[in-house]
């Protein structure tokens, strides 16, 4: 009478046990004074995580997802060096799985920061934003240091 409760619980923990192991993190940046953003390796792509700084609820989660085409990861990384080289005037946008996400890029007090932006709709007037990275962040997030 049990046995069956008792055994779809197991397999339920046995799955999300396995998925989380096809899951591995690739860097993270932020904390208790930066919202958090983090980059994971996933069989589908790489998936990034961060804290959305547009909402005023605490622990409000944003993410999205590139492709795991040859060097994609590289790709974007290096579109975002190019961008915190040459400090754009207009969003980049990059290529997702699923969402409109542009990178973002200011300056602020003499260096070139960026954050992701992401909406369900290309010209939608809602956004998620992450907090600002910085050059050394952006090195840690990508697993370069």
């Amino acid at each position: 009478m049990y046995l069956k409760p008792l055994l779809i619980c197991t397999l339920l923990i046995t799955s999300f046990t396995q998925a989380q192991k096809k899951k591995s993190l690739v860097g993270r940046v932020g904390g208790y004074e930066m919202g958090m953003v983090e980059c994971h390796k996933t069989p589908e792509g790489y998936t990034f995580t961060y804290e959305n700084d547009n909402e005023i609820a605490v622990n409000d989660y944003a993410s999205f997802s590139i492709p795991n085409t040859e060097n994609s990861l590289e790709q974007l990384y290096k579109t975002i060096q190019k961008g915190l080289t040459e400090n754009p005037k207009k969003d980049v946008r990059i290529e997702t799985n699923s969402d409109f996400v542009w990178l973002e890029f200011t300056r602020f007090l003499g260096k070139t920061v960026y954050r992701f932006k992401q909406s369900t709709k290309e010209k939608a007037l809602g956004h998620d934003y992450s907090a600002w990275i910085t050059k050394k962040e952006t090195e840690r997030l990508f697993g370069k240091k």
